[in-house]
């Protein structure tokens, strides 16, 4: 997607950092960024007292925390980002809270695009998943530790409204710049329970009639994007779990999808309360599909 131009990718000094960096590789030629800035945050970059031996180099010279970080992180994306093709890297090594620091940091870089990680077994990672999600002034692609690292087919919940058709475009974009990539609008809907005598129609009647009306709107809506020669597909299912978070996410692993792509409501303060309902209890329930937000 070529409005990425400045990407910000979040790295937390682990095993993880070289699936976050080989993930981001596979496709960054295509993206083609200008600049591509990796940062890690630790608490605290002062060397705790006894602890100094540990961190000399290979002649028992002395070196500071930052600068073994740095050499560390510097060899991982050595290794792992060679899709380069002129991008400007830097690698910066910050102090202070890690969610302070990559929200500022992604003012500081002007960033259209947040990448992070999504640990599985990390105690608080769907709640700092949510807090950067809602507070990012950007794009946030959060990158699972079991997630796939080739993309085929993408998954793009759908309510029609603005969002979602910004979900869906960049979708679309992002499928054209890759080969063989399938794109599907999927929409989840309730039923309302028939109490009423006087209406006369079983919840089973109800039922069909709200799928036949959603699929002709989902149809509808497909019909309004240039497809770029994409692939487009529609499905849509009934909200048994009694939360379309949960129906999504059902949806994406019963599908296989490599890649869930959401809107985001704007930047103003109301609309980042409302970000809300489906999207934050989507990245708290994700652990396994790569996650792309996408805001105007």
């Amino acid at each position: 997607m070529k409005n990425f131009q400045r990407i910000l990718i979040a790295l937390d000094h682990s095993v993880f950092d070289e699936k976050m960096i080989r993930y981001f590789n596979t496709f960054s030629h295509l993206i083609a960024p200008e600049k591509v800035h990796f940062i890690y945050v630790d608490h605290d970059l002062e060397i705790p007292p006894g602890m100094e031996i540990i961190y000399n180099d290979e002649a028992g010279n002395p070196l500071s925390k930052d600068e073994l970080l740095r050499t560390a992180l510097e060899r991982k994306v050595e290794t792992g980002y060679t899709q380069r093709h002129g991008a400007e890297v830097t690698i910066d090594i910050l102090e202070g809270d890690p969610l302070k620091e990559i929200l500022h940091w992604v003012k500081v870089k002007e960033a259209d695009l947040l990448i992070v990680g999504n640990k599985k077994m990390s105690e608080g990672s769907g709640v700092m998943a949510k807090k950067i999600a809602r507070h990012a002034d950007c794009a946030v692609l959060f990158v699972p530790e079991t997630s796939q690292e080739n993309i085929r087919k993408m998954l793009v919940p759908v309510d029609f409204s603005d969002h979602s058709k910004l979900a869906m475009q960049g979708a679309i974009d992002l499928a054209a710049e890759l080969e063989n990539v399938e794109v599907t609008a999927f929409n989840t809907y309730d039923v309302p329970m028939t109490g009423n005598p006087s209406i006369n129609l079983s919840y089973e009647r109800v039922k069909e009639d709200i799928k036949a009306f959603k699929r002709e709107a989902l149809e509808k809506f497909i019909l309004h994007f240039d497809t770029r020669g994409v692939t487009l597909s529609s499905d849509l299912a009934v909200n048994e779990k009694g939360n379309p978070a949960k129906q999504i996410y059902a949806q994406a692993v019963k599908g296989s999808y490599d890649l869930i792509v959401i809107g985001a409501k704007g930047h103003s303060t109301l609309e980042r309360v409302f970000l809300g309902s489906v999207t934050e209890k989507l990245l708290g329930l994700d652990k396994e599909i790569p996650v792309l937000v996408l805001r105007k």
